[in-house]
């Protein structure tokens, strides 16, 4: 038995040698990747470090705040927001709504009417029902027959003149291009009745 107590010693011991050159084999030996490896770790750490400081600057905290509402004896210790002015309207209205319903004393007569803008700028009310009567108001007496705009409408005038007149004037001078017309039929429209300028 002491021959084979040996020999599964020796192959216990030439086993834990295989294993160990195998690991050796396999082990990353290149300081760039230990490096890595360190600063990797060294990164953890101090992460570690930042989030166990930030919980107990968060427990310091929140201890800090139970003491101070410990110690202030029975007032509110409610921290003030800055309001915008919509918030503060609103909160007066509800007071002011609040304050309505609980003094029924107040005189109905109290309430102020704001005074209707239309009337104060000068639109008069002269009974107009619908838009033309309106717009029949604010025109200025005298300026109804008057024409504003006659040269958005010469376009079209000048396409029922050509219509018209480019019949006779091929009559009158034949063989010309048809810009030739042209140019002589808006000369004549320049001074014809139908222009809506000359009107």
């Amino acid at each position: 038995q002491s021959t084979w107590g040996k020999n599964a010693t020796k192959e216990a011991k030439l086993a834990e040698q295989e294993r160990l050159a195998e690991d050796a084999l396999w082990m990353d030996g290149d300081k760039h990747v230990k490096r890595k490896e360190e600063r990797k770790a060294t990164r953890e750490q101090k992460k570690n470090e930042k989030q166990d400081k930030k919980s107990e600057n968060a427990k310091m905290l929140e201890d800090e705040e139970q003491n101070m509402a410990g110690g202030a004896t029975g007032k509110q210790s409610v921290q003030q927001q800055k309001m915008t002015r919509h918030q503060i309207m609103t909160f007066e209205d509800h007071k002011d709504a609040h304050n309505s319903r609980t003094n029924n004393n107040a005189d109905e007569n109290d309430i102020k009417l704001q005074p209707n803008l239309n009337r104060e700028i000068g639109i008069n009310d002269s009974g107009a029902r619908n838009v033309e009567e309106a717009i029949a108001q604010l025109t200025v007496d005298g300026d109804a027959g008057i024409d504003l705009h006659p040269e958005k409408r010469v376009k079209a005038a000048f396409k029922s003149y050509e219509k018209f007149r480019l019949v006779g004037l091929k009559g009158e001078q034949p063989g010309l291009r048809l810009s030739q017309y042209k140019d002589i039929m808006w000369k004549e429209f320049q001074k014809s009745p139908q222009n809506p300028i000359n009107n």
